[in-house]
């Protein structure tokens, strides 16, 4: 959910070498465009990845746990 296929990072088949091949060979085809992806996906790990940004999303995961707990 945090990948954007082609913007911040690309999907691989699991267990697929050509899907791999296919990857790898694109980094040496279009470097430039590897590079605006590149720099995507470290602004995205900047932006989303911090202690703060985790912490919020697992205060919001638990409210939402507590909210739905069973009464006893």
């Amino acid at each position: 959910e945090q990948i954007t296929r082609g913007e911040n990072g690309f999907f691989v088949v699991p267990k697929s070498p050509n899907a791999l091949a296919e990857g790898i060979d694109l980094v040496f085809r279009d470097p430039q465009r590897i590079s605006k992806i590149t720099i995507s996906a470290q602004q995205t790990t900047m932006n989303d990845f911090t202690w703060n940004s985790v912490a919020s999303k697992y205060e919001e995961l638990f409210q939402q746990l507590l909210q739905n707990k069973p009464q006893t």
